[in-house]
């Protein structure tokens, strides 16, 4: 990777909701960056046990933002790309709290936008915790379920074109941001789907280079696990089927939406029944109905409190 000359300004958003540790780790391996023209902003959301304050005090040289209320993914990573770009900031990145990355992360990232043209947003590799699996390295869209597919394995040497990229680690132009910002529509999960659909849409570029590699703390994650599968907590199933049919309803065609609205009031609910009887997750039948509830009856959508 060859060294750039004056390296673009990047700032390093990370949205932290009471989760001191996953930040705190996160901030310490990006104290070993091989890369010199960067800052870091930590949006604390609202939290309630005080991890915000103790970060501030902690990690002097990053920049703390306080909401004064939980605004969500959406809101609270707009709150921190505002700020990078008022500090003047080429490339704006967001990273999961509960990522670790490695010394040469953020170089590839930044070099592939600078040598390619209409780049919205530029992801690399992401391995689960223990780095024998991937957990992204990129992805394909799939309307007819509002969603998408992640590829589990690297799809080329060099960087390559993808429809998706996961805002765990999203590499975001400046260019691009001046005229796009994450749908505070979404308050948790889809988010992500929704920004990525609009960038292809207005003919934005989106890439992944394989030389850029972190790890991804999955059992930190909003997911319980049970017989060693994963299952969605309550919160996350609920703004998980928010969040698609939100999407569906604002990007998709037609035949598109009536394709995930079926599955979501047939298929789905069978699902996690039978989730419900296999180990014991009726909340998870619940909160997927509850999503439907409160989305098309207009009562806006519900936060972690409202989950116990």
């Amino acid at each position: 990777m060859p060294v750039m000359r004056n390296e673009p300004k990047v700032g390093i958003v990370l949205l932290n909701w009471n989760g001191y540790e996953d930040t705190a780790n996160c901030l310490r391996s990006l104290a070993d960056i091989r890369y010199e023209n960067w800052f870091s902003v930590i949006v604390d959301n609202a939290s309630s046990d005080g991890s915000g304050q103790r970060l501030a005090e902690e990690f002097p040289d990053s920049t703390v933002l306080f909401n004064e209320e939980n605004r969500g993914f959406s809101g609270g990573c707009n709150v921190g790309i505002d700020h990078c770009l008022e500090e003047g900031a080429d490339y704006v990145l967001l990273l999961n709290n509960d990522i670790e990355v490695t010394p040469g992360f953020l170089r590839p990232l930044v070099q592939v936008a600078e040598d390619h043209e209409r780049v919205a947003s530029v992801g690399g590799i992401i391995y689960e915790g223990d780095g024998k699996r991937i957990w992204d390295a990129g992805g394909e869209m799939r309307p007819f379920i509002a969603s998408f597919s992640k590829y589990k394995q690297i799809r080329s040497d060099e960087v390559y074109r993808t429809e998706f990229v996961t805002c765990a680690m999203n590499l975001l132009s400046k260019e691009f941001l001046d005229d796009h910002r994450l749908d505070e529509g979404f308050f948790f999960g889809v988010e992500e789907v929704d920004l990525a659909w609009r960038a292809r849409a207005d003919g934005w570029n989106l890439l992944i280079s394989p030389d850029s590699e972190v790890y991804h703390d999955v059992g930190s994650a909003l997911e319980d696990t049970f017989a060693g599968e994963r299952l969605f907590s309550p919160f996350q199933k609920y703004h998980n089927t928010r969040g698609r049919i939100y999407h569906s309803a604002k990007n998709l065609r037609p035949y598109h939406v009536l394709s995930y609205l079926l599955l979501a009031l047939s298929v789905y609910p069978a699902i996690y029944a039978w989730w419900g009887i296999r180990y014991d997750r009726g909340d998870i039948v619940y909160a997927h109905l509850l999503s439907l509830y409160d989305y098309f009856l207009g009562s806006g959508f519900r936060k972690p409190e409202d989950f116990g």
